[in-house]
């Protein structure tokens, strides 16, 4: 394993070699490549603050009013009126098991055809009703399962960096519905770290595990 050298000075006990990855589980890189984290490090800030942000995307894929749950990511979670199984990027497919709901609302993809949305409400099909790319599920009990399904498709597009300087760079990305699955031109230097490579993310099924779910007492909207 190849060391980068440390600038400016370093002062006793400020370095060291032990378990480096296993202890870096959780940081947020300070710099990053569309492909690569070339030269691995992180600051402090970046963690603090990438934690933060992880929390407000959790926090608003379902927001609560009232009998009122609206899902404005088709994203895994718990909350207090529902629970949420996402099969994305996978399949097509998300789960909503009601608890105290008696409305529910869900954004669909933009990448989606409204026409190919299949919805069933315990097992019985329900025709969509739109508002906007929300679906809204109407008169609900506790116990209901919501199922939505619709075609998952792969695209790809292109990116350019840098544009106009001697470092402009044209990037190929291929999408699984929402989900960047790879990027190409990679980055093949030894010390760098690789983004994006999700083969495991191409698969028609979607694995599944058992896991204890959270549900939040109170929510943080501002820190």
């Amino acid at each position: 394993v190849e060391q980068i050298s440390a600038t400016g000075t370093v002062h006793p006990r400020q370095k060291t070699t032990e378990r480096v990855i296993e202890r870096s589980l959780g940081n947020f890189a300070g710099l990053s490549l569309p492909s690569s984290i070339p030269g691995p490090w992180v600051m402090q800030c970046c963690t603090g603050n990438g934690t933060q942000g992880l929390y407000y995307g959790w926090e608003a894929i379902v927001r609560e009013d009232g009998d009122t749950t609206q899902v404005n990511l088709p994203l895994n979670r718990s909350a207090k009126s529902i629970d949420v199984d996402s099969y994305l990027p996978h399949q097509g497919r998300v789960v909503m098991r009601n608890k105290r709901a008696r409305r529910v609302t869900v954004r669909i993809p933009g990448w989606v055809s409204a026409s190919r949305v299949v919805c069933r409400v315990d097992g019985a099909p329900r025709a969509p009703e739109w508002n906007g790319r929300f679906l809204a599920f109407g008169d609900l009990v506790p116990g209901m399962e919501i199922e939505v399904d619709f075609p998952i498709t792969e695209s790809s597009n292109s990116y350019t960096v840098n544009a106009g300087t001697p470092d402009q760079q044209t990037f190929f990305c291929m999408f699984r519905g929402s989900t960047l699955v790879d990027i190409t031109p990679r980055d093949e230097s030894p010390l760098s770290y690789p983004l994006y490579r999700r083969d495991g993310m191409r698969t028609a099924s979607a694995p599944s595990r058992e896991a204890t779910r959270f549900v939040a007492d109170r929510l943080v909207r501002r820190w």
